[in-house]
């Protein structure tokens, strides 16, 4: 609901220009508006006519001008011009003189010309029939100053064409002619503008009631000015009687019979006034406006009254339909807070069919009233009838202010939006959690890697050294020395998929990717372990035109897993058997094994993270997350992932993946370049932790590169600039800015431009890949594979390496 002063009408709707020009100058309507000037003039002449002077109410103008205003304004120029044709035949057929009848043309055109002019541009007819301040403006306008205007241009025409000026002096003329034409206008004018604002809906007038005020109208206008010598005075308390009970419409129908029949009176000289003193026709006219004036005036502020009537009923029923369709209490107490009114959601909270059940009834027994505080809202618990405990908002309003006594009562039922807002609190703590693992994972990642980085690789280096006489105490010793370094590396990986998979961060490239290469690589990376145990890994035969919509990184990662899982838990001597089969527009890949098999009660854990199964106390490593983070994969990338296990003989995982056409080039996203040929280079190694840049410079020197240091990035930016290197190795945390923005830099510097960078940094995520922007020679993550590096580094060095991208 909007408070505030509302205006009475409508300008957008209601305004002068809606209403005006809205008919067409049809010959019919043309034609009818001409007979009907034609025939009222006639009658206000036969009627009303005193010898030698004009008629005492002439109404034929008025209806000119209303018939005027509802054509359009450039159609009524013919239909003004055909009037000067009807006003001297209306005297003609009269008997006038030729002379008299034209003098009267050229007044009459120009107050009409005159009245349609001002009314057009400062009345508004639906504001006139209910503000008596406009009904006055209009009456003026159409009235008062048209016919002033008509007066003067007749003082000028009239004695000059017609010889006479109809009267003692052109004084007597010219009021004459004012008093008549506003009788007229104030007695038609009213009646005009409400068929202009609301048609032809002139039933109410065949209600008996109206009949019978008309009846009484005209009955007292026929009968008192011959009995009394004053009956305007009643007549005028009659007419304002009939107005303020019947409304505008009435009192304008009222009105317009009351001076019809006055005016009769008098042209026939019934009026007893007429026989006991002698009463010119000015002030008979007079006498006769003063009667009628306020009946119309009434009858304006009677439609006022009922239209703000209609408004506050129409606010007050929808009042009402907004408190009943309201969920929320809404009840009206009185000084003894007893309910006066009650909305049916109400009487509902309250245990009660209907408001009427509960109306005379304290609130109080039902409600904390004690706790309300005016004009603020107080949590309380409330019992429903149910038995259910509800939270609710109690407010409290007094209906008059400063007062104790009657009051409303609003009660909301909060309960759903404060569990909402709980759960809300809820998810975000969850997610703030959820985040602030993944930070530390994040953190505890860079951390483990960087030591595992100096771990694995001088590892590789004293193999690389001994590689050629190995005593077999040392090579074993190496051996699971590295064996570990790996497998604590992959347990790394796999905690940072499951908190990326879990946080929703896991970045995908899923494209056309053939299968058969993704699975030579992923059996070769069990074959050895599979050897070891005496386990016979057997394959499907050549997969030729087997693709699926995948991210080859992930997919490798999904075949490792379940292959190495088929290795792990498999039997000594036992048997690993891959089929893949066509279904349904998918390519379903099975792992079987030949191990113990997973019991009826485990079946369903499966895929919890961390749980284990039966393996828990087993000698098999293993964090219980590998299979998780698989289905997990599987489902990012659009596939399914299953098993069916038969405890005692085994189990089979398989993977259903979306089958895709053979590219024209297949790209299985793994694919291998040849080893380049090794070019002794100048390298420069941006790297903060020194026991990590003593292992890239020990294994660069294996290939016989030079390696310098630099701690900072602007120490590596200064010394690239003063003497650029043939490769530079970047690291991404350092203690200055990262690693990325030294990139950038290089990058705009004209000198350094094309100058290949290789990323080898702990921070190796997929946000960190596109964080690092485009550009780089390669991308290597710590701990790093020894060979793998110094084979990025030898490519990187090639003549014919591809540009950087910028």
């Amino acid at each position: 609901m909007v408070s505030g002063s509302a205006s009475p009408f409508n300008p957008a709707e209601e305004s002068g220009s809606s209403l005006w020009g809205r008919r067409q100058a049809t010959p019919a309507f043309v034609l009818a508006g001409w007979g009907g000037y034609y025939l009222l003039a006639l009658g206000c002449i036969l009627l009303s006519r005193l010898p030698q002077e004009i008629s005492t109410l002439w109404l034929p103008d008025a209806l000119a001008v209303l018939w005027l205003l509802m054509l359009e304004p450039r159609q009524r120029r013919g239909p003004l011009l055909g009037l000067a044709l009807m006003i001297p035949a209306a005297n003609l057929s009269h008997g006038d003189p030729w002379r008299l009848a034209l003098s009267f043309t050229l007044a009459n055109l120009a107050q009409i010309a005159l009245a349609v002019w001002l009314m057009e541009r400062h009345v508004q007819p639906r504001r006139a029939l209910t503000e008596p301040a406009h009904l006055l403006r209009a009456m003026a306008l159409g009235g008062a100053v048209p016919a002033a205007f008509g007066g003067g241009v007749a003082c000028l025409i009239v004695p000059t064409v017609a010889g006479t000026p109809l009267g003692p002096s052109l004084g007597h003329l010219w009021w004459s002619w004012v008093v008549s034409s506003f009788f007229g206008a104030v007695t038609l004018l009213p009646l005009g503008l409400w068929v202009l604002a609301h048609g032809w809906h002139l039933a109410r007038l065949l209600r008996p009631r109206s009949l019978g005020a008309l009846a009484l109208v005209g009955l007292a206008c026929w009968f008192l000015p011959q009995w009394l010598l004053t009956p305007f005075l009643f007549l005028m308390v009659l007419l304002g009687a009939v107005a303020l009970n019947g409304g505008f419409l009435l009192g304008a129908v009222a009105a317009l019979l009351a001076s019809v029949m006055l005016n009769a009176q008098y042209a026939l000289g019934w009026m007893a006034l007429q026989h006991a003193r002698s009463m010119d026709t000015v002030t008979a006219v007079t006498a006769m406006l003063v009667t009628v004036i306020p009946t119309v005036l009434i009858g304006a502020v009677r439609e006022r009254l009922q239209q703000q009537l209609r408004r506050v009923q129409a606010g007050e029923a929808l009042l009402r339909s907004m408190a009943d369709a309201t969920p929320v209490l809404l009840c009206r107490v009185d000084e003894q807070e007893r309910i006066v009114q009650l909305n049916p959601a109400g009487a509902r909270l309250l245990g009660a069919q209907a408001p009427d059940e509960l109306l005379g009834q304290p609130l109080g027994e039902r409600l904390p009233l004690h706790s309300a505080r005016d004009g603020q809202g107080v949590l309380t618990a409330l019992r429903t009838p149910d038995g259910a405990l509800r939270q609710v908002m109690l407010y409290r309003a007094p209906v008059e202010a400063g007062r104790r006594g009657s009051a409303v009562y609003s009660l909301l039922d909060v309960t759903d939006q404060l569990e909402a807002q709980q759960l809300r609190a809820q998810t975000a703590q969850a997610e703030a959690r959820s985040q602030a693992k993944s930070a530390l994972l994040s953190h505890m990642s860079h951390e483990l890697r960087t030591p595992l980085n100096a771990v694995l690789g001088f590892a590789q280096l004293l193999q690389t050294e001994l590689g050629r006489a190995p005593l077999p105490r040392q090579h074993e010793r190496l051996q699971l020395l590295l064996q570990s370094g790996w497998h604590l590396l992959g347990m790394i990986d796999e905690l940072l998929d499951l908190s990326r998979i879990e946080a929703g961060q896991l970045a995908l490239d899923c494209r056309t990717v053939a299968l058969a290469p993704l699975l030579g690589e992923a059996v070769a990376m069990v074959q050895a372990d599979a050897a070891r145990r005496h386990i016979v890994i057997e394959t499907p035969p050549a997969l030729t035109g087997h693709h699926v919509h995948a991210d080859p990184l992930r997919l490798r990662q999904v075949l490792i897993n379940l292959l190495s899982n088929a290795v792990k838990y498999n039997r000594e001597g036992g048997r690993v058997r891959i089929e893949v089969a066509a279904e349904a527009g998918h390519w379903t890949l099975s792992v079987a094994d030949t191990g113990l098999g997973i019991s009826l009660a485990q079946q369903p854990h499966v895929f919890e993270p961390f749980n284990r199964l039966d393996q828990a106390r087993s000698s098999v490593p293993g964090t219980g997350i590998g299979l998780s983070i698989t289905r997990r994969l599987v489902e990012a990338m659009g596939g399914r992932m299953g098993f069916l296990s038969d405890p005692g003989a085994g189990s089979t995982f398989w993977i259903s993946l979306a089958a895709a056409e053979a590219p024209a080039r297949p790209d299985t996203g793994l694919q291998r370049a040849e080893a380049p040929q090794v070019r002794p280079a100048r390298v420069l190694c941006v790297e903060d932790d020194p026991v990590s840049a003593l292992l890239v410079t020990q294994a660069l020197g294996l290939d016989g590169h030079q390696v310098q240091v630099a701690g900072t990035a602007g120490e590596a930016l200064r010394l690239a600039q003063a003497d650029p290197p043939d490769l530079m190795l970047i690291d991404f945390r350092l203690p200055d800015f990262g690693g990325p923005e030294l990139h950038r830099r290089l990058r705009a510097d004209p000198r350094l431009a094309e100058l290949p960078c290789i990323a080898l940094t702990a921070q190796a995520t997929d946000d960190d890949r596109r964080a690092a922007g485009p550009g780089w020679a390669a991308f290597l993550a710590k701990p790093v594979d020894l060979s793998v590096l110094r084979h990025a580094v030898a490519a990187a060095l090639q003549p014919d390496r591809p540009r950087p991208v910028a």
